[in-house]
């Protein structure tokens, strides 16, 4: 025997097949520690077909017995490691990563069989696409605003030659001036006021009167801000006024004169301060009369007051020239109801 025969490798056969069957060309090289070689074996006085013998895997014998005993193949140097069991055909340990020498297909057959039970359902529904989900918050029911409808006759009182489409008669010297609500006319309490030969209330069973003021009282004064009626004694006439005390706070006065009957509404209890702007209402709904400031109620009277015939109107004083208004004046509005507070201007 020639020494390079003595240093052979020992080939290991899988399946029967010869030494380059055995897939250990694919595995990384490393060394594999398969005990002596052959000259160390003969040195040692042992028998080469005993060692040959001890150093070959029969493996055919275990592929056809795949629920062999235990076959404990464990890597050289680790031998206190437990014991793998091994199924036919079985994994080869070697100095190097584990091998499954299994077909592919065989090894996921046997996981998709393990995994899975067997009475799985074949009748599978078939999908369906169901729109996203909403994920919007709901809306809490609120009640609608309470929206007030547009005035049937609205004057905006910001110069002294043209209101609402009339050209008023100017008595005094009532000036325009600039406010935080827009411009207006304002008149000195003594000699001014503005005439219109027009009645907003003509015709109208029910009404709403409202007029966006500031006062400017300094004492006891008894001024008409808005005086609509005929010239004659028993014309009907509605009058808004303000009545104030001596240190200038003011209450509102509403009088209705009809049929040779006058009826006043107020409370003298309920006193505002002067030098700030108002809206002051008078609604009637063909049974009641009732004055706001603000849109809070002040007070109210239960009323019989007929639809007024033609008439004129008079800004900041008595028609005739009395009683004058000093302070200023933006607008005049009139609606064909009686609106309800939460439906009149407020500031």
């Amino acid at each position: 025997m020639s020494e390079a025969g003595a240093d052979a490798t020992p080939a290991m056969l899988l399946d029967g097949g010869s030494p380059a069957d055995s897939g250990l060309d694919d595995l990384p090289k490393a060394t594999l520690d398969l005990g002596p070689s052959r000259a160390d074996t003969m040195a040692m006085g042992l028998d080469l077909a005993q060692l040959d013998s001890s150093l070959a895997v029969d493996v055919s014998a275990q592929a056809d017995q795949p629920n062999t005993p235990d076959i404990p193949m464990v890597r050289d140097g680790f031998d206190d490691l437990p014991a793998q069991q091994i199924d036919a055909p079985p994994m080869v340990v070697l100095d190097g990563p584990l091998v499954d020498t299994r077909p592919a297909d065989s090894a996921q057959a046997d996981l998709v069989s393990a995994d899975l039970p067997a009475d799985l359902p074949t009748d599978l529904p078939t999908p369906v696409d169901l729109p996203p989900p909403d994920l919007t918050p709901p809306t809490p029911d609120l009640p609608p605003p309470d929206l007030a409808p547009q005035p049937t006759i609205q004057w905006i009182v910001d110069n002294t030659t043209n209101i609402g489409g009339f050209s008023p008669t100017v008595l005094g010297e009532p000036t325009v001036s600039s406010t935080d609500v827009g411009a207006a006319v304002c008149f000195d309490g003594s000699k001014d006021a503005l005439q219109i030969a027009s009645n907003p209330l003509q015709g109208l069973q029910t009404f709403t009167l409202q007029t966006l003021v500031y006062p400017q009282f300094s004492g006891t004064d008894d001024p008409r801000v808005i005086y609509i009626g005929g010239t004659g004694v028993n014309a009907p006439r509605v009058v808004v006024q303000m009545r104030s005390d001596y240190s200038g706070a003011w209450h509102a006065y509403v009088t209705f004169f009809t049929g040779g009957t006058t009826t006043t509404i107020e409370d003298t209890s309920n006193n505002h301060p002067s030098n700030q702007w108002y809206w002051l209402a008078v609604t009637y709904d063909g049974q009641t009369a009732r004055i706001y400031v603000n849109s809070v109620l002040e007070n109210s009277s239960a009323l019989t007051f007929d639809a007024m015939a033609s008439a004129s109107t008079s800004l900041g004083a008595r028609q005739g020239g009395q009683y004058y208004f000093p302070g200023c004046m933006r607008a005049v509005e009139v609606f064909n109801r009686a609106l309800p507070a939460s439906q009149l201007q407020r500031l």
